[in-house]
């Protein structure tokens, strides 16, 4: 916009440039030598012709005139101009630095996050008996495995009809209690950390959470998978199906066919 009321200022000047000298020009070339011869004859009269001639060269005073304000107003836009640009820089330096800031902030807390969800797994340990009474303990990432072996292994006792969700629903909550001073902790660790990504102001959430992602197991893919479906995990659902959380969950699920339970996501949560 600056930029050409510029040269629509500039053009205005030349249109009045040609204008007033075409409209004084014979004035100046006839009038002029007449006054000389004039004032050469009449010596006494020199002051008030040469006053004469002088005027008419009015117009071009006012033409340059208007070229000083002209001049004038075309340095104050560019003035302006150059203003303009530099808030835009400055909002744009601004506003990098703003996304630099609020990543950094974003990578410590993540990381902190992840670090006690790792941390936790780390502590965890279980106690468990073999046939011939002799006492184990299982620790890390390995008890979060033999409790889905034992899920597993408790349908070979009691078998359900393989596509009744809910008898398996029933079985899976039963299971979680009775283990809740382990898996519930772990799976408010997991969600604090996937809400946490969908809440910050991060463009690339998903990379984060692929970072998440590929530290979980197979046995505890199928264990959020059946999570989801329970009262205590339904605010995690919506999370699993926006950042595909279930793409590599491992389909040999016990007591229920893989299609009965996944039907009851969104198809996003087995996509990449």
């Amino acid at each position: 916009m600056l930029r050409k009321l510029f040269w629509f200022l500039v053009l205005l000047a030349l249109v009045a440039f040609v204008w007033f000298t075409w409209y004084d020009w014979e004035f100046i070339l006839d009038r002029g030598p007449k006054l000389f011869i004039e004032a050469k004859a009449n010596p006494y009269n020199t002051t008030a012709l040469r006053g004469q001639y002088g005027d008419s060269y009015g117009p071009l005073n006012t033409l340059f005139t208007g070229l000083a304000f002209v001049g004038l107003a075309v340095t104050i836009i560019m003035q302006i101009e150059e203003s303009a640009k530099r808030d835009k820089q400055q909002k744009e330096e601004s506003a990098k630095r703003d996304k630099e800031h609020t990543e950094d902030n974003f990578e410590l807390n993540f990381y902190k996050q992840l670090d006690a969800l790792r941390s936790y797994i780390v502590s965890l340990s279980l106690a468990r008996t073999l046939p011939n009474t002799a006492l184990f303990t299982i620790t890390g990432r390995a008890v979060l495995q033999r409790i889905w072996v034992e899920f597993f292994n408790s349908f070979t006792t009691e078998a359900i009809a393989l596509d009744d969700l809910q008898a398996y629903m029933n079985r899976y909550s039963k299971f979680f209690h009775g283990g809740e001073e382990i898996l519930a902790p772990y799976f408010r660790l997991l969600y604090y950390v996937f809400r946490y990504i969908d809440r910050s102001k991060i463009t690339d959430k998903q990379e984060y959470a692929d970072i998440v992602r590929a530290e979980l197991s197979p046995a505890e893919l199928q264990f959020l998978m059946a999570n989801c479906l329970t009262d205590e995990g339904e605010k995690f659902k919506p999370l699993v199906e926006k950042y595909h959380l279930l793409k590599h969950v491992p389909k040999e699920l016990p007591g229920i066919t893989f299609p009965a339970i996944q039907n009851q996501f969104n198809v996003s949560a087995f996509e990449d």
